[in-house]
């Protein structure tokens, strides 16, 4: 579906998620999140993923990482990652996604971090 060129992330969802737009990872593990972004409508908004910036914030507004943006298999779906080592991030972060083009920011998302219980066991 064609969308108007004024057409604004109005929200943004966790893909299989919550309607809370929180995610749990644990400390160390790669960090991958797939989103959809829609508009005020509800309709998938289809953007060049070269336009959308998103960077994960700590709590004190301190920036951890920039994440690459990825078009996902679907309109509006978009894969949120970064091959950084997770190990020392704090344990509640933000993120939300930003269109260069509209000026225009989606809902934020909270990332939580819980310690790494398993690990691998060498002899």
């Amino acid at each position: 579906m064609a969308l108007a060129a004024d057409a604004a992330i109005a929200g943004v969802n966790i893909k299989g998620g919550n309607m809370a737009n929180s995610v749990t990872i644990r400390r160390g593990d790669a960090f991958s999140l797939t989103v959809e972004l829609s508009d005020d409508a509800g309709a998938a908004l289809a953007i060049d993923p070269a336009n959308l910036v998103a960077q994960i914030y700590d709590m004190s507004g301190n920036m951890v990482e920039e994440l690459t943006i990825a078009a996902g298999s679907e309109s509006g779906e978009y894969v949120l990652s970064t091959t950084a080592d997770t190990s020392n991030w704090p344990e509640v972060l933000t993120t939300n996604i930003y269109d260069i083009n509209d000026k225009a920011s989606s809902t934020e998302i909270t990332i939580c971090t819980v310690k790494q219980i398993s690990r691998e066991i060498v002899p």
